[in-house]
C-alpha cells in the first residue's frame, strides 16, 4: 500500500535530480531520512509495482535528434499482441499503444520513433515494417512542440 511517505519520495523523485555524484543522498536529506531508507523505500515500491523505472530523459533536439513521427499501424486484431511486443522490443521506439480504430481511421497500433532527419525516420519505419512483417502504415511527423513534461502524480 502507498503510504504518505511513499507519496512524498514519488514528489521528489517527479522533477530533477540534482547533477551531483549521490543525488539520492540530497533527497533523502530533504525527506528527513537515510540514504539507505530511500532506497529500501524505492525498492520496496518497485518490488510491489509501483515503481516502474526512474529514467533520465535526453534533449533529443540538443543532442541532434530533430525528427520525430507517430507511426500509425493497421495491425489484424489477431497479431496485435505479438507486434505490439516486436514494436516495444525495439530501440527505435519510445512509446508503443494500441487504441481502438475506427472506420475513417483503421489504424490500432501506435509507435513513436525519433531520427536525425525526415529520412532517418523514414528508414526507421522500413526496418520496423521488415521487423514486424507489417508494411500498412503511415507517418504522422510533429511539426511544433506545444509541450513536453513529466506527469506530475502528487
Amino acid at each position: 500500500m502507498i503510504t504518505d511517505k511513499h507519496r512524498e519520495i514519488i514528489r521528489y523523485l517527479q522533477g530533477d535530480l540534482s547533477i551531483q555524484e549521490r543525488p539520492y543522498a540530497k533527497i533523502a536529506s530533504q525527506l528527513g531520512i537515510t540514504e539507505e531508507e530511500l532506497m529500501q523505500e524505492l525498492r520496496y515500491l518497485k518490488e510491489q509495482g509501483y515503481l516502474r523505472r526512474i529514467g533520465a530523459i535526453l534533449y533529443h533536439y540538443k543532442a541532434g535528434i530533430n525528427h520525430n513521427a507517430l507511426v500509425a499501424w493497421k495491425i489484424p486484431e489477431s497479431k496485435i499482441e505479438e507486434i505490439g511486443e516486436i514494436m516495444a522490443n525495439s530501440s527505435y521506439t519510445t512509446h508503443v499503444y494500441q487504441r481502438q480504430s475506427h472506420p475513417e481511421w483503421p489504424y490500432n497500433l501506435y509507435t513513436m520513433i525519433h531520427g536525425k532527419d525526415r529520412e532517418d525516420c523514414l528508414r526507421i519505419a522500413r526496418e520496423l515494417s521488415q521487423a514486424a512483417g507489417e508494411d500498412n502504415y503511415t507517418l504522422l511527423f510533429s511539426s511544433r512542440e506545444f509541450k513536453k513534461t513529466s506527469m506530475q502524480y502528487y
